[in-house]
């Protein structure tokens, strides 16, 4: 297995197609339901494609400088890719909990 960029690229591809169809889904979700915790959800889907899209430019871009910049440049890109990640998990837990509400009320309305 001589060709790991292949592997790498495959990798990246499969990735990004996931995630536009988060962000799709998302928005389709939000469309339907427009409440604080769909509006994390897509900003957090959306964050994640632009900060993988930064990281991978800003990489490139420290290579220029050095293998210490590049290790500097993945840790800070590692820590505050996880933002986008806590948005979407905060927006399903809201979404969760006001779905539940919801269906508890039309049960006991019902």
């Amino acid at each position: 297995m001589k060709n790991f960029e292949f592997l790498y690229l495959i990798g990246g591809i499969i990735s990004l197609v996931l995630q536009f169809l988060t962000i799709v889904a998302c928005a389709l979700l939000f469309s339907k339901n427009r409440t604080l915790g769909t509006i994390l959800m897509l900003l957090g889907s959306f964050l994640t494609v632009i900060f993988y899209g930064l990281s991978i430019f800003g990489t490139q871009l420290m290579a220029q400088k050095g293998a210490e910049q590049v290790a500097k440049t993945g840790g800070l890109f590692n820590l505050l890719g996880q933002i986008p990640h806590f948005l979407f998990v905060l927006g399903l837990l809201l979404f969760i909990v006001k779905y539940r509400k919801k269906e508890s009320v039309q049960k006991n309305s019902g």
